[in-house]
């Protein structure tokens, strides 16, 4: 399988996140950092 569209694109499916390139380095690090603040958020 070859990725043709590099765009940077993030995505997040549950509990996986999941970046298309590594163009999307920067982006997968911001949504995992809110996903962990979240989630740190919700156990109280």
């Amino acid at each position: 399988m070859l990725n043709e569209d590099i765009t940077g694109q993030v995505n997040k499916d549950r509990n996986v996140l999941t970046g298309d390139s590594p163009l999307a380095s920067n982006n997968l690090g911001i949504l995992a950092a809110d996903a962990l603040l979240k989630k740190v958020a919700s156990l109280g």
